[in-house]
């Protein structure tokens, strides 16, 4: 799960006081791999209602989440390639800090987590139980199914936590507060350089170029006119001709790699 994911998420309504009558015991959403179907089909075979989905829209994801009482978190990566050269050889996978903790907590349902090192910083064991084996992870999901007042409380310092703590309103309004209130004298920008004007440019376009996303690329043209309105006329038109050579050389770039 993404960033872009969770910023979404915390910009809709905040599902804290959920109240959706709760179908599904426990909810998993993700990728498909051995070891994630190992643990899985772990769960159901132990008599737990589990519902597996993957590549749901996610309005679709979101109403899921709303209806289940837990949602069950998977943190190895998906293959057994560990890139940091200092774990490589030590542990057989990465532990991954994953979105769906976070996801699970906006929306006011509890989740079971497997270990990784970044949950382990910021929740302790009454807010997200974990555990490091599929066994564990059963236990765990009886001991909360078959205790609906055990349950609520986990739900509640779990996702009180979440709410306060990584809502990105929250986290962001003293800052912009400051900002606001802020009294320190500036020096008054004459004019944006040359070389930051073509490093921006190019950065717009470079967002997300296409040759098939026409409208996407005219869009990022608006986005540059913006920034060069108050730029001299030879700078306006040096920038604009080498957006448009950058847009052709970079589209015909990216379709020939993923032809490959």
């Amino acid at each position: 799960m993404n960033i872009n994911q969770l910023i979404l998420i915390v910009k809709k309504k905040i599902n804290k006081n959920n109240n959706e009558k709760k179908e599904i015991d426990v909810l998993f959403f993700g990728r498909q791999t051995s070891d994630r179907n190992d643990i899985l089909n772990y769960i159901t075979e132990e008599g737990i209602h589990l519902k597996n989905v993957s590549g749901l829209p996610q309005d679709e994801l979101w109403e899921l989440i709303l209806k289940s009482k837990i949602v069950v978190n998977l943190s190895k990566s998906r293959t057994t390639a560990v890139e940091n050269y200092a774990s490589e050889n030590v542990f057989k996978f990465s532990y991954q800090l994953k979105g769906r903790i976070f996801l699970a907590g906006f929306h006011g349902v509890a989740c079971v987590s497997e270990y990784s090192p970044g949950q382990e910083l910021l929740f302790n064991e009454e807010e997200v139980p974990t555990f490091f084996t599929k066994e564990e992870c059963v236990n765990i999901l009886k001991k909360l199914l078959n205790n609906e007042e055990l349950l609520k409380k986990y739900e509640s310092k779990f996702t009180t936590k979440v709410c306060n703590l990584y809502e990105e309103k929250k986290s962001f309004e003293a800052i912009y507060n400051a900002i606001q209130k802020s009294n320190h004298r500036r020096v008054e920008l004459i004019k944006i350089p040359y070389w930051y004007l073509r490093i921006a440019a190019k950065q717009i376009l470079l967002r997300n170029l296409k040759l098939s996303s026409l409208m996407k690329a005219i869009f990022q043209f608006g986005i540059i006119f913006k920034i060069i309105k108050n730029s001299s006329f030879l700078t306006k038109l040096l920038v604009v001709f080498e957006s448009v050579i950058n847009t052709l050389w970079y589209s015909l770039a990216f379709t020939l790699k993923s032809k490959k």
